[in-house]
């Protein structure tokens, strides 16, 4: 059967939204007010404003860190998402989009990742196994300064949110995305959710929220 669930896509997480504080300019990183200005770049410039040099560059952030644990990794995707963002010259593409969920996944930034998630599907961008499966290890990764007991992070514009240590409405979330976009639950990534609720001291939980999972 296919992932469902209750609880909405709210987000949560060690995030920050690539614009301001909202997701109202999320759909692009481009910017129509110049387009004169655009026409004046020389190729050279151009070519380093490309979605192919964009997800390059989070790639290279992603393998100059060598701990992923690392809590200074969540300000360094966002702030690059911000300044790719502030040029306005980027379209946000398929494979962009794909390459900033992986950036925001591994940095625990989750409620940017399900963001994304959703942009994709409002796009009807082809789901990929590896977006579902960053998006579940992003909310494993943003409950590490729990359990490592340096508290949690603040999160503006979201004083609502439950606690870290339950990931019931992160996962939740994806499973509802991957449920509207037609891609079943495997056995990979159900494993990953179990352990979400596991290394939260969660696993007898696990069984009342979680979903059957379609053998393959």
């Amino acid at each position: 059967s296919k992932g469902g669930g209750g609880g909405g896509g709210g987000g949560g997480g060690r995030e920050g939204p690539t614009k301001g504080e909202g997701d109202e300019d999320d759909d692009d990183y481009d910017n129509d007010e110049d387009e004169d200005e655009k026409d004046r770049l020389d190729p050279d410039s151009l070519a380093l404003l490309t979605p192919e040099t964009a997800s390059s560059a989070f790639r290279s952030l992603l393998r100059s860190v060598p701990n992923p644990e690392d809590p200074s990794l969540s300000r360094r995707v966002r702030d690059l998402e911000r300044l790719i963002g502030s040029v306005g010259r980027t379209p946000l593409t398929d494979g962009l989009s794909l390459a900033l969920v992986d950036a925001n996944g591994a940095a625990g930034n989750v409620g940017r990742t399900l963001s994304l998630l959703n942009l994709r599907k409002a796009r009807g961008y082809r789901p990929r196994r590896t977006e579902f499966v960053r998006a579940v290890d992003g909310v494993r990764m943003a409950s590490l300064p729990l359990r490592n007991g340096r508290g949690r992070d603040a999160f503006a514009g979201d004083e609502d949110q439950p606690p870290i240590s339950n990931p019931t409405r992160w996962l939740d979330a994806i499973l509802v995305n991957m449920n509207d976009r037609g891609w079943d639950v495997d056995n990979n990534v159900a494993n990953r959710m179990l352990e979400c609720y596991a290394s939260t001291g969660r696993s007898g939980r696990a069984t009342h929220f979680f979903y059957r999972v379609k053998m393959r």
